[in-house]
């Protein structure tokens, strides 16, 4: 079809963008139907794309790709492999932590194990808190709960106390141990929810609650829907062929050919990045270069979460305040006959402090209300519309909400509507999902999933498959629990 084709393909390609948005900002249709809606419009075009230019798919999802990058491959495989070397290495100590010595049966650097450990600890006191600011950017009601609530206890003993035990656990085990132990933990607690649900319901008065109100483990990240559309495009489109880039070079390294390189895509969301080596030259080398290579790609990404960690903090810094509309806890209606309403509070008030301390988000609101839950005690609630003495009632409710009679409802921040807003909120998404998904994509790839680099590891280096099995077992088991929350919505 030649150049009508390619005409054709980027109609299709805008077409497919344009109902991503429109899927995005359809807050009349359930979460549902948004995806719903995304879903097929990816099906519709990614079935004609697979059409226009002959290639292989089925169902909305192909692959593009061939020949043309090999060569960029080989010339990387050529140059500097001492660092190759050592970031692949350094990617093994990342994943397993103080157990990897033993792992490798001591085949490894000193200077590189050390570095790997303290990296680990760094990552985890210092990178890892700043994750909650980009989490902000992805819309799933749960996570956005946990966030909150992560964001109001930040600087508390308990926090710290927390990093420090998730500190120790990397340290030792590495983040493919660190990520199985959250995933299992969370998924425990799932199942303690879903315990009581199916207990409620034999009581008669069945609390979904205590199902949906979990955190899930497992939601899909998808461009248009839950991250915005042209960020999330680029930043995973970028992650994926970094990802896949640095295993080419490490295989072309150690001999093995390179086949063809390209990517999957479902309609015009990036889906995965490829390069398919011989696979048989690559099973018969020996298991610290096979673990090399499948850790490249890991480690590349970590690098690239911390070379992307100090312009995320400067675009929050600076950048975001700029072009978002502030967020916050408002009033959406005062009681008659209440205190707030009797001293002149308004409807639609932003809540800035309550006794004195900072109202930054629902969860920081209600637990400053509940701490001060006493009948006929004094309230200072700071508003922008004014500052209010108020005592609490006696014979209200048991919340100190009821007891001065406001009904509230948390607006998060949203970017400005002029051109500028729009442009400065989406680098600054872009570059805060390239500091997230970069460090996600890193950390998931260790787990000892079939298709993840993590399992060829382990089987790579562990002789009881029996024992690698199990524990893939368990981890996919996680895997289902940790999706419970977010489908329960859909009951």
């Amino acid at each position: 079809m030649g150049v009508y084709g390619d005409v054709g393909v980027v109609v299709l390609v805008a077409l497919g963008m344009g109902m991503l948005y429109i899927s995005y900002i359809s807050t009349g249709l359930t979460p549902l139907y948004q995806v719903g809606l995304a879903v097929a419009s990816m099906i519709g075009v990614g079935i004609a794309i697979t059409w226009i230019k002959s290639l292989t798919g089925a169902y909305g999802a192909y692959m593009i790709g061939g020949k043309r990058g090999i060569g960029l491959i080989e010339g990387l495989s050529r140059s500097h492999q001492g660092f190759w070397e050592a970031m692949a290495m350094w990617g093994l100590v990342l994943g397993f932590g103080l157990i990897t010595y033993p792992l490798l049966r001591g085949r490894i650097d000193r200077k590189i194990y050390l570095f790997g450990i303290a990296s680990i600890m760094v990552t985890v006191a210092v990178l890892t808190p700043n994750f909650t600011l980009a989490l902000q950017l992805i819309q799933l009601p749960q996570l956005q709960t946990a966030v909150n609530a992560s964001l109001s206890a930040q600087g508390s003993q308990a926090a710290l106390n927390a990093r420090l035990i998730e500190t120790g656990i990397g340290a030792v085990v590495g983040f493919s141990g660190y990520i199985i132990v959250a995933l299992l933990t969370n998924a425990a607690f799932i199942l303690l929810g879903v315990a009581h649900y199916i207990l409620s319901i034999l009581q008669g008065a069945p609390q979904i609650s205590s199902v949906t109100g979990q955190i899930p483990s497992v939601a899909p990240l998808l461009p248009g829907i839950d991250i915005p559309l042209v960020p999330g495009i680029l930043a995973l489109a970028f992650i994926l062929v970094v990802h896949e880039f640095s295993h080419g070079v490490l295989s072309k390294m150690y001999g093995v050919k390179i086949k063809s390189i390209g990517m999957l895509l479902f309609g015009v969301l990036p889906m995965g990045a490829y390069v398919e080596p011989d696979e048989k030259k690559v099973n018969r080398l020996d298991s610290l270069k096979q673990s090399k290579i499948f850790s490249a790609g890991i480690a590349a990404n970590f690098i690239f979460a911390l070379v992307f960690f100090i312009p995320f903090l400067l675009a929050a810094t600076y950048l975001m305040p700029a072009v978002m509309v502030p967020g916050g806890v408002y009033i959406t209606n005062t009681i008659k006959g209440y205190p707030a309403a009797m001293s002149g509070v308004q409807d639609g008030s932003k809540i800035i402090s309550w006794n004195g301390y900072n109202v930054s988000n629902i969860t920081a609101f209600e637990t400053f209300a509940m701490a001060s839950e006493k009948p006929n005690s004094i309230v200072q609630l700071d508003t922008d519309r004014g500052n209010y003495t108020l005592n609490e009632m006696q014979n209200a409710s048991n919340h100190s909400i009821w007891r001065i009679g406001i009904v509230v409802a948390y607006v998060p921040s949203t970017p400005g509507k002029g051109l500028i807003d729009q442009i400065g909120f989406n680098v600054y998404a872009t570059i805060a999902f390239l500091f997230l998904l970069n460090f996600l994509v890193a950390v998931v790839n260790y787990l000892p999933i079939p298709g993840f680099d993590g399992w060829r590891i382990y089987k790579a280096n562990v002789k009881n498959g029996k024992l690698v099995t199990c524990l893939s077992l368990l981890v996919v088991a996680g895997f289902v629990l940790g999706a419970v929350p977010l489908l329960a919505n859909y009951l």
